[in-house]
């Protein structure tokens, strides 16, 4: 049960942190040119976002009737590329959004963190056939430079917050910190 948990919790602080970066990097002033609006940007990262969530909990939804902790770790070795799978599209998808000039340079900050988080995840999907147990895929994403990745978008996702506050928007990001 018990790895069922973390491998749940996991996951779904990622899931937050990522949508957290999404929210917070259109949630910041208008729009000019011929890209987005802000609240158009806003509009389509938040589709992307609840998109993505819902494919992964639905993709981790087997997991929770998961008692068995090397049951559990099979799974997770089937669910791990998919879901990698999942943030290359929700990667794809911000990518494709033209973001207002007041938020450029924090859309394309997220753009490379999760370039960085998405080859980390690439790593470890590579390295899933060797373990062996719920500790070694704990430990694979731990101790890699997905870890890594993952502590630089959850700055982002601060960052975001801070460009948010600054100007008077209300925004609710959680950005994978420990609640």
């Amino acid at each position: 049960m018990k790895a069922r948990f973390l491998a749940l919790a996991l996951f779904g602080s990622l899931m937050l942190a990522f949508g957290a970066i999404a929210a917070g990097c259109d949630d910041t002033g208008d729009g000019g040119g011929d890209g987005l609006t802000l609240e158009e940007y806003f509009q389509r990262v938040d589709e992307l976002d609840n998109e993505l969530t819902e494919q992964s909990d639905a993709l981790f939804a087997p997991l929770e009737d998961v008692q068995d902790p090397d049951e559990a770790t099979d799974r997770l070795r089937e669910i791990v590329p998919q879901q990698g799978a999942l943030l290359q599209d929700f990667r794809d998808g911000l990518g494709d959004l033209d973001p207002p000039s007041e938020v450029e340079e924090l859309h394309n900050d997220v753009l490379e963190a999760f370039d960085e988080l998405i080859a980390g995840f690439g790593d470890i999907v590579g390295q899933l056939d060797g373990i062996e147990s719920f500790e070694d895929l704990d430990a694979l994403f731990t101790d890699s430079e997905f870890a890594a990745a993952d502590e630089r978008l959850t700055q982002v996702c601060l960052d975001a917050e801070r460009l948010a506050a600054d100007n008077e928007i209300a925004v609710d990001l959680n950005c994978g910190e420990d609640e």
